[in-house]
């Protein structure tokens, strides 16, 4: 399988608010995620894969309004299929509440080794 890394071009977005933690529209998240997997398959990009942490969090708000708070998180958009939220355990209730991904929430427990 070939695994291709590739810049997309700078997109514009609209203006954010002051503060982050404000919850938009299920629309407004998904016409973010349309304009992002756009600028993707103009690159023949198939997927995007959106990771953040407590301390990298603002793409990931920005595409669903979660905020990874305790742990990482994995968003992956595709064409084919609806977003999907990849999470722990102690992301989960939040992740459940978001309103751009209410359905595709893929909860994972690792155990410790």
């Amino acid at each position: 399988m070939k695994i291709t890394t590739t810049t997309i071009k700078k997109m514009t977005f609209e203006q954010l608010p002051l503060s982050v933690s404000v919850v938009h529209t299920k629309a407004a998240y998904e016409k973010r995620i349309a304009k992002a997997l756009a600028a993707a398959q103009q690159k023949g990009l198939t997927h995007l894969l959106i990771y953040a942490d407590k301390e990298h969090f603002a793409n990931l708000h920005y595409f669903t309004g979660f905020d990874p708070r305790f742990e990482e998180a994995l968003l992956i958009l595709s064409f084919d299929y609806k977003p999907l939220l990849l999470v722990g355990h102690e992301g989960a209730l939040f992740a459940s509440i978001i309103p751009a991904i209410p359905n595709y929430l893929f909860h994972i427990i690792l155990p410790i080794v």
